[in-house]
């Protein structure tokens, strides 16, 4: 599933880099999320928010 969504991703789905930004951070890979972010959706505001928002709530600040 992470690497179809990836791949719609890379193809511009937005939506699908969220699903991804969602299940990676769900199991606990926040470091491969972040990175999905940064080369998939660098400027996307809402996927850094949702990385932010699941490291927040992993560090129990939120």
């Amino acid at each position: 599933m992470d690497t179809a969504l990836r791949r719609r991703a890379e193809a511009g789905d937005s939506g699908a880099l969220y699903h991804l930004v969602r299940l990676l951070c769900g199991k606990g890979k926040l470091r491969e999320a972040n990175e999905a972010v940064e080369s998939l959706g660098p400027e996307n505001e809402y996927a850094h928010r949702l990385v932010a928002d699941f490291r927040r709530a992993s560090d129990g600040t939120r």
